[in-house]
């Protein structure tokens, strides 16, 4: 499911988790990027800031940080449709 996220959906915290929680799901979505993507992909520098945006506002709730991050995330999914239409 947080694979699925990263390719064409959208990588969110839900409003029902732990601040904890919300922090670990973060950081997995921030390493499971980093690690799918090398340093020269088109996508990984705007996934990295919104999934930076999203880490840096992990005690938010769920519409504050999307309208926080709404600009990067929108980076990041032209990114990734630009890449897959390549394909």
């Amino acid at each position: 499911a947080m694979w699925s996220d990263l390719v064409q959906g959208k990588p969110e915290l839900s409003d029902s988790l732990s601040t904890n929680a919300r922090q670990m799901k973060s950081e997995m979505y921030t390493k499971m990027f980093k690690d799918a993507s090398d340093l020269d992909h088109p996508c990984r520098i705007p996934g990295s800031e919104y999934l930076q945006c999203v880490q840096s506002n992990v005690k938010d709730a769920s519409k504050t940080r999307q309208m926080k991050c709404v600009s990067m995330f929108s980076a990041f999914d032209a990114c990734r449709k630009g890449v897959l239409q390549q394909q």
